[in-house]
C-alpha cells in the first residue's frame, strides 16, 4: 500500500539524486579532464553528462570551409562563408540566413563526400553559387580549403580534406 511517508520516501531520494546528479554534472563541466580514465566517468560522461555545451573543444565533428580568389594574379584573404552567413542572422535576425548557411554547408559537404561525378556536378554548382554569392566578378579563380575536426574517444584529430581551385 502506498502511504503518504512511502511518498516522500521517494520524494527526498529522488531530490537527493537530483542534486547529486548536478553536482556531479558541475565538476565534469567545470573540469571536463577530472578522472579521465575511469570507466564510470567514461560512461557517465558519454550517457548522463547534459549537453554538449558547445565551447571549442566539445564539439566531436566540425567542418568549415576557407573560400578565397584570385584578382589580377594575387589571392584574396580567405573568408568563412557560412560563419559569415550565420553572423548574419545573428546581427539581422533575418531567418533566411540560417537556410542559406545550411544550403552552404550542404554543398561543400557533398561537394567534397560525394563520388566522382557527383563531386564534379556538386562542385559546378557550389563554383556558380560561390561567384554569385560572394566572389567579385573580374576574379580568375576560386580555391576552397575544407577543413574538418573530429573527435573520438576523447582525442582530436585536425585534417585538411581537400582543396579545389576552381
Amino acid at each position: 500500500m502506498i502511504t503518504s511517508k512511502s511518498i516522500g520516501n521517494f520524494y527526498s531520494a529522488a531530490g537527493v539524486t537530483l542534486c547529486l546528479h548536478v553536482i556531479v554534472s558541475l565538476v565534469f563541466i567545470v573540469f571536463p579532464t577530472f578522472i579521465d580514465s575511469s570507466l564510470i566517468s567514461k560512461t557517465y560522461k558519454r550517457y548522463l553528462l547534459p549537453g554538449p555545451f558547445f565551447s571549442a573543444d566539445r564539439v566531436s565533428e566540425y567542418q568549415t570551409s576557407l573560400l578565397s580568389w584570385k584578382v589580377n594574379g594575387q589571392w584574396s584573404e580567405p573568408i568563412e562563408a557560412t560563419r559569415n552567413t550565420y553572423q548574419d542572422f545573428f546581427s539581422s535576425g533575418d531567418l533566411t540566413k540560417v537556410y542559406q548557411a545550411r544550403l552552404e554547408r550542404a554543398l561543400v559537404y557533398y561537394g567534397a563526400e560525394s563520388d566522382e561525378i557527383r563531386k564534379k556536378e556538386n562542385l559546378k554548382i557550389l563554383n556558380q553559387y560561390y561567384r554569385s554569392k560572394y566572389v567579385p566578378g573580374n576574379a580568375d579563380s576560386i580555391q576552397l580549403i575544407i577543413i574538418q575536426k573530429k573527435s573520438k574517444e576523447y582525442s582530436i584529430r585536425l585534417d585538411t580534406l581537400t582543396k579545389f581551385v576552381f
